[in-house]
């Protein structure tokens, strides 16, 4: 028993200089729990291990004894010069094995105790290092410690670099690649441009429908799992990816209006063909062609939608390079992949026709993600583009997603 500990019964801790009771079985009590036990222990045994008592034993802690600085320097000096620290120890009243310790550091001044520790880098040194992380966001913290090496002759350890980064709220987390074309003058005066007519059309009654196309295949999965500690989170894949199928889609605030899915590629004839339909489409749901605003980013299909729509009265309006977050059908397609990468399994299939089987399992995937799109969700896609508005009109820099 260690006579730092509480007390047995109230389990207070002692206070220094405080009257306790030790028992021989090495029991700690204070002086007023052990009291009123007394006189219901008429057997003389300890209340918790009942073993029997003859007598207690009073005992005093004792507060610590703080060695001054002037000791320690008295004793290392002594000790370098090779004269008797031992018998100087014993003059100033200093324990010998706390001497002795003083003495095998070499160290004659005491390390701060307590209190704010100085920091390992100045502020303007993390500053830098966090302009570094700026610099290139894949930096691992040796490629950082290195860094501090370098530039300002000093060695820490990745842990405190890390520390710092945290102190200034810097988290790892999944790379988001970027284009460094993505915010170029051109690009945003093109950016601005295109908030600038979508507006006006808007003010003239147009209907805006915004068109894109995705693809699919059996490798689409999440890309974060949960698992036990200590153990990954395993995916099972197919041998092969196999084949992609594609989605072409149209929606307006209101709704889907079309979609249509196709196991090749959607080129720019296809997609002109798809455009045409969707014309006929509009017409034949009882809406004027003219007030029809078409609007499309600047994908290798849809590098000739113009021979598509002009002359039928209805508008292209070409989204700017790299604008993503515009495009109210991202948030469409964000959703539909959601579902697919959710419920795709690795099908069970047997030859002959295994990659048929596969596409049309995959196929069967699409489609039922497709159903989940309902017209609240186009509207609150179209709603969500608007955010981004005012930064394309002001030409500041965007950032891909949301």
């Amino acid at each position: 028993m260690n006579l730092k500990d509480n007390c047995a019964i109230c389990r207070v801790p002692m206070l220094r200089k405080g009257v306790a009771r030790l028992l021989p079985c090495r029991h700690l009590f204070h002086t007023n729990c052990l009291q009123p036990l007394n006189g219901l222990n008429q057997d003389h045994v300890c209340p918790l291990c009942r073993t029997e008592v003859d007598n207690t034993e009073i005992i005093e802690r004792k507060s610590y004894k703080k060695n001054s600085s002037q000791d320690r320097e008295r004793i290392v000096t002594c000790a370098n010069r090779g004269d008797n620290w031992t018998a100087l120890a014993t003059t100033l009243g200093i324990n010998y094995k706390t001497a002795s310790h003083w003495v095998h550091s070499g160290r004659p001044l005491m390390l701060q105790k307590g209190g704010i520790k100085p920091k390992v880098l100045t502020g303007q040194q993390i500053d830098n290092i966090i302009e570094w992380v700026e610099e290139d966001s894949s930096r691992r913290l040796k490629q950082l410690k290195d860094k501090v090496l370098q530039h300002f002759r000093q060695i820490v350890s990745i842990s405190t670099i890390g520390n710092y980064l945290e102190g200034r709220i810097f988290t790892v987390k999944g790379v988001h690649r970027q284009s460094v074309f993505m915010n170029t003058p051109e690009n945003k005066r093109k950016r601005a441009e295109y908030v600038e007519n979508l507006n006006r059309y808007i003010q003239q009654g147009k209907q805006i429908v915004w068109i894109d196309e995705t693809n699919f295949n059996l490798f689409c999965r999440r890309t974060r799992g949960r698992a036990r500690v200590g153990n990954r989170a395993v995916q099972h894949l197919p041998v092969a990816r196999g084949p992609n199928v594609h989605l072409i889609g149209a929606i307006a605030a209101a709704g889907v209006v079309q979609m249509e899915r196709r196991r090749a590629s959607f080129t720019a004839l296809l997609a002109n063909e798809w455009v045409r339909r969707l014309l006929e489409e509009w017409q034949a749901m009882g809406n004027e062609i003219a007030d029809l605003v078409l609007v499309s980013d600047n994908a290798p299909c849809h590098s000739s939608l113009e021979e598509a729509v002009n002359g039928t009265g209805a508008t292209l309006l070409r989204l700017g390079p790299y604008s993503p977050m515009l495009n109210p059908i991202e948030n469409i397609w964000s959703k539909i992949k959601t579902y697919a990468k959710t419920h795709l399994r690795v099908p069970v299939v047997a030859p002959p026709g295994v990659v048929e089987q596969r596409l049309v399992y995959l196929e069967e995937i699409i489609d039922a993600a497709k159903e989940t799109v309902v017209g609240g969700d186009c509207a609150g896609a179209a709603q969500h583009s608007t955010v981004h508005h005012a930064a394309a009109l002001a030409m500041q820099d965007m950032q891909v997603g949301r």
